[in-house]
Formats: structure tokens, C-alpha cells, sequence
């Protein structure tokens, strides 16, 4: 999925945390210590989501996009695409996961099947 981004301002509230490569073991060694959080893993990724998120250094911290259910983003940044059409892009890319996290990367948006927001 390719898409345009742009900042949002002031940054929305945290929800999740999410991190790749080192930062992913650095926030998987963390979020194994606290059982209430929610912790979906990928191959390349982790996505911690729960109350106070522990903090990780090259860690991407997600919020609810505003005017969607299930769908997170970077809290400094939004897609130029009204929330309605990437609520419904992401649909596909969900499957029985219940949310979605879109993080922009230089290749395009990776997009994270998630079982709790």
C-alpha cells in the first residue's frame, strides 16, 4: 500500500507501541515483565498495546486514527486518505484480526493485523 503522510498536530495519545530489528527485542525483553499488556508478534515486529507503554529507543508509538474504529497510526502523523477509505483498505489486510497498525516506511506502509488495539 502506498500512501502520502502528512503531521498530525498536536500528536494523538499513545495506545500502542510498536518496533522492529533491536528495538523489537529491547520491547519484547520489556513487555514480557507486565502480563497486562497486549503483545502481538510478527516476524520482523512487536506491537505493545496497553496502559503506560514502556518506552523503546527507535520505537514507532501508535494511536487510534481519528473518524476510524480499528485502525493505528504513528501519533505524529496521518495518512492524506479520508479515515472512512483506510478504515476500509485495512479491512482486507485484517482478517480476523480485530485492528490494524499502518506504519510508513520508506517502501511503502506496513500494515499489522492486531488482536486488540
Amino acid at each position: 500500500m502506498n500512501v502520502d503522510w502528512e503531521p498530525s498536530e498536536p500528536p494523538w495519545p499513545a495506545i500502542a507501541v510498536a518496533a522492529c530489528g533491536t528495538a523489537a527485542e529491547a520491547l519484547a525483553l520489556r513487555a514480557e515483565r507486565d502480563p497486562s499488556w497486549t503483545v502481538t508478534r510478527f516476524a520482523d515486529w512487536i506491537v505493545v498495546a496497553g496502559e503506560e507503554l514502556p518506552w523503546a529507543d527507535g520505537a514507532v508509538y501508535l494511536a487510534r486514527l481519528p473518524g476510524t474504529a480499528h485502525v493505528l497510526v504513528p501519533v505524529h502523523r496521518r495518512p492524506q486518505l479520508h479515515p472512512e477509505l483506510v478504515e476500509r483498505a485495512t479491512r482486507a489486510y485484517r482478517g480476523s484480526a480485530r485492528a490494524a497498525a499502518l506504519i510508513p516506511g520508506a517502501g511503502g506502509v506496513t500494515v499489522l493485523p492486531l488482536r486488540e488495539p
